[in-house]
């Protein structure tokens, strides 16, 4: 269910909330993208699958990042499947009508001498009884590749470098006669780029970026998954096991330790990026207490599972999050 509490006009609200997603949710189903999220939203989305519980609403404003996102993939999807369109972008960056002939996009069969390119292929596989799925965005010449429209933070940090090897390798996982190389190329387009930043140390120096990551060894892919499945079926036999989500589910980058002068103390006098140091802050005081912030939990505005979830209640007893 989608709301529109802000009154978007109608030809931009249908955009919003249009969704060309291919899968469907059903009971003991797990996407590439899904066995990345927690535990907890896990369980939650299972029992929603299973009727248990109803979906949360959510406000189609807080779709306009993954329908620009979307919009880019579909666009560059676009402009190699048409032949014309494709050649002549080629042709126009200086490739040799050789190359370019050779170049066959999502091919029912491939021949020597052909470089074959697969898009938006989506693979399901049964696994431990439960269906995993996946559909990548490119397989360029055996490898896969992946458009990540995403912050310059994001990359700077390595905030999600570990997710995208794990989603790449899932991907291969699923599809072995596809992806037969041993690593994985992220597209990096950086929607906050800005050029009077590229002195600074780490910084991109183009608003795109293409890295080339090691995939995980199959083996390793399938423990991940078999740990995942594991997790959620026990936490749906003793639901009292369900952990809460962590800084990362809950798009919290940083924890804050915060030093108070006195129990009585309504503002913090001092703000730490890691425990450590705010204790050895108290320590030199003699006195007052440090406590860990509770921050707002961003993730939790697009989990269409907050509805029934303890962890987001606890959030909005505390109010750390807008309603």
């Amino acid at each position: 269910m989608l709301t529109n509490k802000t009154n978007i006009s109608l030809p931009l609200a249908t955009w919003l909330a249009s969704n060309s997603y291919g899968g469907k949710p059903e009971p003991k189903r797990l996407s590439a993208t899904s066995l990345l999220q927690g535990t907890r939203k896990l369980v939650y989305q299972e029992l929603i699958n299973r009727g248990t519980f109803e979906e949360s609403s959510l406000d189609i404003s807080e779709l306009l990042a993954s329908k620009l996102g979307s919009a880019i993939h579909q666009n560059i999807q676009n402009v190699w499947e048409d032949d014309t369109t494709r050649s002549n972008a080629l042709l126009a960056l200086g490739i040799k009508p050789e190359v370019i002939s050779r170049i066959k996009v999502n091919p029912s069969k491939v021949h020597p001498g052909d470089i074959p390119v697969y898009f938006e292929v989506r693979t399901n596989k049964v696994f431990n009884d439960w269906t995993i799925s996946g559909q990548f965005d490119i397989v360029y010449d055996g490898q896969i590749q992946d458009f990540k429209s995403t912050s310059t933070y994001v990359y700077m940090n390595n905030l999600k470098k570990d997710d995208y090897i794990k989603q790449l390798s899932i991907y291969k996982w699923l599809n072995p006669e596809l992806i037969t190389e041993d690593t994985g190329v992220i597209h990096y387009i950086f929607k906050n780029w800005d050029k009077n930043k590229v002195h600074e140390e780490g910084y991109p120096q183009t608003p795109f970026l293409s890295v080339t990551y090691e995939l995980l060894p199959l083996h390793e892919v399938q423990k991940l998954i078999t740990s995942k499945i594991m997790d959620i079926e026990a936490c749906l036999e003793y639901p009292n096991m369900l952990p809460d989500c962590d800084n990362k589910d809950l798009m919290v980058h940083e924890d804050v330790y915060q030093y108070f002068s006195s129990e009585s103390s309504v503002r913090a006098s001092k703000n730490f990026d890691n425990l450590a140091e705010a204790n050895k802050y108290l320590a030199s005081k003699g006195k007052g207490l440090v406590k860990k912030k509770i921050q707002e939990p961003k993730g939790c505005y697009w989990c269409n599972c907050r509805g029934v979830c303890t962890q987001y209640k606890r959030f909005k007893e505390l109010g750390v999050v807008k309603e």
